[in-house]
Formats: C-alpha cells, structure tokens, sequence
C-alpha cells in the first residue's frame, strides 16, 4: 500500500519516526512494518529509509534503552502486525497463537483486566470449526 511519492516533510517524518525506534533498540523489521503501514511506504522503500536512519542515528551517537512498557507496547504492536498478516493468509494455527500472545501483552501492560476469559480449548474448537466449514470436502 504505498502512497505513491512522497514530499521532504514526509519522508523526514518518517526518517524521524524510524530513528526514534531505533533509539528504543526496536528491531530492523518492527521499523520497516511501522513505516508501511503508517506513514505508507512500500517494503522496499521502508528497508531503505530504516537504514538511513540506524546510519543516522549510529553517527550521531544517540542510543536510549527502552523502558518495561515501552517494550510491552513495542511487543503489542509486533503481534498486532503478525496477527493481521496471518488472518490475511489464512494461517488458523498462527492465529490462536498469535491471539493468546497479544492477550498475555495486554494483560502485562495493563490493558486488559485478569478477567477469567472462555475456556482454552473453546477458541480452538471455534477456530477448527470455522476451518472446517471453509475447507471443500473431498
């Protein structure tokens, strides 16, 4: 989903966005997804301005450690992303796991309470049963 071409003010937002990442230690990947899909840039063009700016930001010195909630909310984000490219795929087995790994975040950053949710085996059975009603018989 690119945006086609982008101005100078864009493009140092995005510069911008990604070198503060990276002073958060977030990894080269999380950078290149949170560019495409907020600021819309195309794969390619995410990778490029991702290493202009870990380049940046390795001349200038600057290096920060992220905080607990910051690597939560960073985390959150990461499963969100992979979530939502195997609900694209159609990749069940990743979803349920995917699913409890983004529910286990939010409840560690306080998102979500410690109320009791269904049973571990009732999101399986609901996931193999709409599998089953998708897959063509034989």
């Amino acid at each position: 989903m690119s945006g086609g071409a982008k101005t100078a003010k864009q493009r140092n937002a995005a510069l911008e966005a990604a070198a503060r990442l990276f002073d958060m230690d977030s990894p080269s990947s999380i950078v290149a997804m949170t560019l495409q899909r907020q600021h819309h840039y195309s794969r390619a063009q995410s990778w490029r301005i991702a290493r202009e700016a870990a380049e940046l930001r390795g001349k200038q010195g600057i290096s920060a450690r992220p905080t607990a909630s910051e690597m939560v909310g960073m985390t959150q984000q990461a499963l969100a992303g992979a979530l939502a490219e195997a609900s694209e795929a159609g990749d069940w087995q990743s979803i349920v796991k995917l699913s409890r790994e983004l529910r286990e975040a939010l409840k560690a950053n306080g998102s979500i309470t410690t109320v009791a949710g269904p049973e571990p085996d009732a999101a399986v059975d609901t996931v193999m049963a709409v599998k089953a009603a998708h897959t063509p018989e034989r």
